[in-house]
């Protein structure tokens, strides 16, 4: 009697915890426009940069910075933002996705002359 008390616990425990786990991750329609923007995830180190600034500046800033082309004097630096969801009405509902996006820098001569959204 203790071993079936026990495994029931247990798997309401468990049940429990899977439906926590995902109650954070958002269900939405359109993830480009209902999930956050990554312009606005860094909307402060995005204020504080300009263009000029060094490629170590730039590194302090978003320090997830990965490097995508370097050609001597052109460098291209990437910083990417994911998130997870699930779609509302799709036959993958219960499949968690991911919504990427990058920003990135352009760097002449290790000096910023441009950022994007990608």
């Amino acid at each position: 009697m203790k071993l079936i008390t026990l495994s029931v616990l247990l798997i309401l425990l468990l049940s429990a915890c899977s439906t926590t786990s995902n109650s954070s991750i958002p269900s939405i329609e359109d993830p480009s426009l209902e999930l956050i923007s990554i312009k606005d995830h860094y909307k402060k180190q995005l204020s504080s940069i300009k263009v000029g600034d060094y490629i170590n500046e730039i590194k302090e800033k978003f320090p997830a910075l990965t490097l995508a082309s370097d050609n001597m004097k052109n460098t291209i630096y990437e910083v990417n933002f994911e998130q997870a969801y699930q779609l509302k009405h799709s036959d993958t509902a219960e499949k968690i996705q991911t919504y990427q996006q990058k920003i990135a820098f352009y760097f002449i001569n290790k000096k910023l002359v441009h950022w994007q959204v990608k």
